[in-house]
Order: C-alpha cells, then sequence, then structure tokens
C-alpha cells in the first residue's frame, strides 16, 4: 500500500440492522466481501469517478442481505451522510461520467435522443393520468432526484409546472424550473398534497431510507396523484460475480435491490396503489409503434417490471 492509499481518510458506514420496506429483524445474509477484493475492486478501479474512491475504501467491506419476512433485498452497511456527500458530489463528476462514455466509444447524441424519446412518453402519460384531478389546469410535478433536470425541462417546455429536488452539485439553473436539494425545502415553498405527479427515476435504489421518503413524497401528492418508479430490475441477484451484477447492486450507489414485487410492496407501505398507465406513442417508427402495441396487449401473460405507475390511496 502507498503512501497515498495509507493516508487517505477511511470512509464512514451506518448499518441498517432492520428491514427498509417491512422494519423486520429476520435477515440473512446473502453475500459479503471486501471493497478491496475482487471483482468489485476491478469495478470500482474501471468506473467513473473523478476522485478515486479505493484509498478510502481500503478496510471497509459490503453484506448484502434479504429479509425473510417481505424478501426485500438491501447492503446492511452504507455511507453515512458525509461519505454520501463525498460519493456524489466529490467522487462522481459530471466531467467524469462524459469521459466514462467515450473512452468506450458511447455517442452522446444517440444515448441523449433515446432518453428524450423515453422523456417525452412519460410526460404524455402524466398528463392523461392527472387529467381527472387539474382539470385544464397545468400539471404541477415533482421530479425527486432529477440530476441535471433534462426530464423537467422537457416538462416545463409543454407547460408543466415543475419542481426538482436534487442533493448533488450537477443541478443546472433553468428558470422555468424551482430546484430544491431537500424535501424540508419543497416543503417552505408548496402546501401539503400540491402536486399532481411524483417521479423516481433511477432514485430509490439509491436512498438509505426509501420508505421514509416516499411516505414524505406522498404528503405532497395529491389524493389521487401519481407516483413513478424506475429502478433496476433485481430479481434473482444474490451476490456480486460479474459486471452485470455489479452494475445492479453495487455497493456504494445501489444499496437497496428492487424486483417488481418488493417496490411494489414499498410503494403499498407508502399509501400508494399500483395501477396501469397505459400506452404512450412518440416515434416515426411504424414498426416500433406494432411493436409496443403488441406489448400492450400480451402485457397481461408478461413479465411485471421495475417500471411501474402507481395512485395515491
Amino acid at each position: 500500500m502507498n503512501d497515498y492509499e495509507a493516508g487517505a481518510p477511511e470512509a464512514q458506514f451506518d448499518r441498517r440492522e432492520s428491514c427498509i420496506t417491512c422494519g423486520s429483524h429476520n435477515i440473512r445474509i446473502l453475500s459479503s466481501g471486501r471493497f478491496w477484493d475482487e471483482p468489485v475492486h476491478g469495478f470500482l478501479a474501471g468506473d467513473a469517478y473523478g476522485e478515486d474512491p479505493l484509498p478510502s475504501l481500503r478496510n471497509a467491506s459490503w453484506t448484502f442481505v434479504e429479509c425473510e419476512d417481505c424478501r426485500q433485498k438491501f447492503h446492511r452497511d452504507v455511507l453515512n451522510d458525509e461519505w454520501t456527500d463525498i460519493h456524489y458530489n466529490r467522487w462522481i463528476t459530471k466531467d467524469a461520467i462524459e469521459q466514462f462514455y467515450a473512452d468506450r466509444g458511447l455517442e452522446r447524441f444517440p444515448r441523449d435522443f433515446a432518453v428524450g424519446v423515453h422523456a417525452v412518453e412519460r410526460m404524455l402519460l402524466i398528463e392523461k393520468l392527472t387529467c381527472d384531478l387539474r382539470g385544464s389546469g397545468p400539471v404541477r410535478l415533482l421530479d425527486f432526484g432529477c440530476g441535471e433536470g433534462a426530464f423537467l425541462a422537457i416538462c416545463a417546455n409543454s407547460g408543466f409546472e415543475a419542481v426538482g429536488v436534487e442533493f448533488s452539485e450537477a443541478r443546472e439553473a433553468d428558470k422555468r424550473i424551482d430546484f430544491y436539494a431537500t424535501l424540508d425545502q419543497v416543503a417552505q415553498h408548496h402546501e401539503p398534497e400540491s402536486f399532481h405527479a411524483v417521479t423516481l427515476f433511477e432514485v430509490l435504489e439509491h436512498l438509505p431510507d426509501p420508505l421514509a421518503i416516499l411516505r414524505e413524497l406522498a404528503g405532497f401528492t395529491r389524493k389521487g396523484g401519481i407516483l413513478i418508479l424506475e429502478t433496476p430490475d433485481c430479481e434473482g441477484v444474490t451476490d456480486i460475480r460479474n459486471r452485470r451484477d455489479f452494475d445492479l447492486i453495487g455497493p456504494l450507489g445501489h444499496i437497496n435491490a428492487f424486483t417488481a414485487a418488493t417496490q411494489e410492496r414499498i410503494a403499498r407501505e407508502a399509501g400508494f396503489q399500483r395501477i396501469s398507465p397505459g400506452v404512450a406513442q412518440c416515434t416515426a417508427d411504424m414498426p416500433r409503434v406494432y411493436k409496443r402495441e403488441a406489448r400492450r396487449l400480451l402485457q397481461p401473460f408478461l413479465k411485471r417490471t421495475t417500471r411501474q405507475y402507481f395512485a395515491k390511496i
């Protein structure tokens, strides 16, 4: 170990002793290891980090567990608040992410265009699902974990009243969007139950206490309002043996592992019930239209996914 590694401050972790969904202490260990052991060490060394996290993880270990009562899977030990801030604001940077994609030959336009198409389809569904709540008024939308606000910008350009929450330093100051760092700040400017829709895209898997956040967000959502959750589908994943496993349950960022069933349960615990959103089409590619329509018709027979829509009870 070189002097830089030996002198780096050690990351500090908090331990979650009970299930993040049902609160049970009936927890069993699925897998565990050290951050400096392979293959985790190699994946971290090659990931999109602006500042190398490995020196601060030289003595740290991870433990992946499952609740035997509700089958929710999660990492038992998570970075504490101070080190979570370091993780998302020093270790991970926008420049490092862009370089990560460039090094792998992943061109930005195809990626951004596909994201934009998906965002428009989400927006169309939200507009449709909230009609009865708002009449002819604009959709009031809260996007928790909004990143740079790309989805909110599309919505704002379409007349939505868009609000974003993002604690990382990647936020952009778009004048049409109110950005906040915490839900407490949202509460200072918006009344309870003032939003028609709340969205969390690839966010729930990162939260130390996801149920508490969902319950807090329920307080901002009108009765009958829409909640959209999208997370990686971790069905069948119990250990980190390859890159796919690491991408799904990397122990620094993806600290919660949801399946369709466990994600639906945690939303229900927060006061939401699952709904079918229908299909929105945003394409000039007719074969894609036919494919999406066929999928809609076959939906009752297909495997459930972790792209889910809910309504507040």
